[in-house]
This record gives C-alpha cells, sequence and structure tokens, in this order.
C-alpha cells in the first residue's frame, strides 16, 4: 500500500517499536550526504519483522495492516 503515513505497529506482533533502517541519503552536488531519505526498510524492532520500505521523503510503501 502506497501512503504518506509511517507505520505505527508491527501486524505480527503488535511491537510499537517500529525503526527504519538501512538509511541511504541523496547526495549534494558537493558528495555530502543530504537529510532526504531516498531508501531504507520499516521493520520490527521486537520480531524483525520487514514492514515495508520507504520510497521518497514522504512517500512509504508499506503492510496496509501496520498503518
Amino acid at each position: 500500500m502506497f501512503t504518506f503515513e509511517d507505520p505505527d505497529h508491527c501486524p505480527q506482533c503488535q511491537s510499537k517499536s517500529i525503526i527504519l533502517g538501512q538509511k541511504v541519503y541523496k547526495k549534494d552536488v558537493w558528495g555530502e550526504d543530504t537529510d532526504i531519505a531516498i531508501g531504507g526498510m520499516w521493520f520490527c524492532n521486537e520480531c524483525g519483522n520487514v514492514i515495508g520500505r520507504k520510497l521518497s521523503h514522504y512517500q512509504n510503501d508499506i503492510n496496509s495492516d501496520s498503518v
């Protein structure tokens, strides 16, 4: 499901401990990292379930049961 919301719980274990891991940042013209996350995976910090992925700074592709 494409959404502008972040996941708020894990659909597998119902944990609220959700983190965005493996952040990949866009480079600016000088080769420095910016604060815009281009890629990354949302996953549960308790059970390790992958909930979805971050598509852009505002848009996510996540499991619809986790919103």
